[in-house]
């Protein structure tokens, strides 16, 4: 159980530099970082089957991974929202 605790909590921090990068514009870190996630889903597959609904610490990670990633999804929305409308405005004006 401490193995995936682990897992669970270097995920936690790759979602905060996932949402620096969002925050920052940084579309180079953000495709990086989406590799990485991809590496921790095969990574956390292995734990498939273990019971983790008893376990508070695991479940509070979880929730909290779960809360990161919403807020990285509308961060992204955001961003995809604002270069939707700069090339709007762009393509007016020529």
């Amino acid at each position: 159980m401490a193995e995936l605790m682990d897992e669970l909590r270097s995920l936690i921090k790759l979602l905060e530099e996932e949402k620096q990068a969002l925050i920052q514009n940084d579309g180079d870190k953000v495709g990086e970082i989406v590799m990485t996630k991809e590496e921790y889903i095969n990574r956390l597959s292995q734990f498939k089957g273990i019971d983790i609904e008893n376990n508070k610490e695991v479940m509070k990670l979880i929730e909290e991974i779960n809360s990161l990633q919403e807020l990285n999804l509308l961060l992204t929305k955001q961003a995809l929202s604002y270069q939707k409308s700069i090339l709007e405005s762009i393509s007016k004006k020529i």
